[in-house]
């Protein structure tokens, strides 16, 4: 039986995993991560699927394709009865612009299921002097619910789960035959990887249920996001490790959405959340074999650094690191 081990319970980890069960039926996969569930980074995202090529890093085919597989198996999911335990539901919401020069690639609007630019009376229903929108029609992806759902799906099919922070890949060696890196920040210390970098993100979740549709200004990345029990109010992307939530931050995020939301103004503030992105230029998605000083070797497959868009890209990556693994296991047998 082949064993492979997965670094990281994060969405993208959990995807992979996932995927690797649902695509090599005789392997033993095990994650491995010293954070589960409530206490990853994925947990805090308000799941919004938006391809954003301005946010991640990626050669446009692979952007393409990952977003591409990511979004036709969520799509697929709100088909089915499954959809309520995963999650994932249909949302529509604008995307808002102070001024007039941002144009969406082609090759992005048909990443979601429709995106089209709003007339001038539409934008004006929008408090906030905003010059350019797009209505888009997309997904959400609640990591409340989609976590859980990925791990119940992940025991389900004989997966095993070991509490373990894994500080070097030698570790590992003559325990399992190949290994999935999708460990997101910790590739800082674990592949001393000085492509990444952080991106502290801080929001709050309040009650608000009259608002069904999302609003993002891109001109000072503001937003909320509906929920299925809260609203996602942020944001805040700064380059920086800090965990301790700021009241700093939290004035000028609710001062910019309070200018094309007013109605939030007295909702109750019911969690704050403050985490990390993983954030790398380019997205580390490729294979490789690791040499160790003592002459053993051990095949890696490496799917981190997703940033903002961990949840959206999670089952594409995935998807396409399952591919990597079966390449390593081919290449066993020449």
């Amino acid at each position: 039986m082949t064993k492979i081990a997965v670094i990281g319970a994060g969405a993208v980890g959990m995807a992979t995993a996932v995927n690797l069960q649902q695509q090599l039926h005789s392997a033993q996969v095990t994650v491995i991560a010293d954070k589960f569930g409530t206490d990853t980074t994925s947990h805090g995202a308000g799941g919004l699927f938006r391809p954003a090529p301005d946010m991640v890093d990626m050669p446009q085919d692979i952007f393409v394709r990952c977003h591409r597989q990511s979004y036709e198996f969520f799509s697929q999911v709100v088909q089915t009865e499954e959809a309520c335990d995963a999650g994932i539901f249909r949302i529509s919401g604008y995307l808002v612009y102070r001024d007039t020069e941002p144009v969406i690639p082609t090759y992005v609007k048909d990443l979601v299921s429709s995106i089209h630019e709003v007339s001038e009376k539409e934008l004006r229903s929008i408090p906030g002097n905003f010059k350019k929108g797009f209505f888009v029609q997309t997904l959400i992806m609640e990591p409340k619910y989609y976590l859980p759902w990925l791990t119940k799906k992940f025991l389900k099919q004989g997966g095993i789960f070991l509490k373990h922070k894994v500080t070097s890949f030698q570790e590992l060696v003559g325990v399992y035959d190949i290994v999935v890196n999708c460990c997101g920040y910790g590739a800082v210390q674990l592949c001393n990887d000085t492509k990444m970098y952080p991106h502290r993100g801080q929001v709050a979740r309040v009650k608000a249920p009259w608002l069904k549709q999302f609003i993002l200004s891109y001109s000072d990345y503001s937003y909320y996001i509906p929920n299925s029990e809260t609203v996602v109010v942020g944001g805040i992307s700064q380059v920086s490790e800090d965990l301790q939530y700021s009241k700093e931050d939290e004035a000028s995020m609710w001062d910019r959405v309070l200018k094309f939301e007013p109605s939030l103004k007295n909702a109750e503030v019911v969690d704050r959340w403050v985490g990390i992105r993983p954030c790398r230029n380019p997205v580390r998605l490729e294979k490789e074999v690791i040499s160790f000083q003592d002459g053993r070797k051990l095949k890696v497959v490496h799917n981190y650094g997703h940033g903002h868009s961990g949840i959206t890209l999670s089952w594409g990556t995935g998807m396409e690191a399952t591919k990597f693994v079966q390449e390593h296991l081919t290449s066993s047998k020449l």
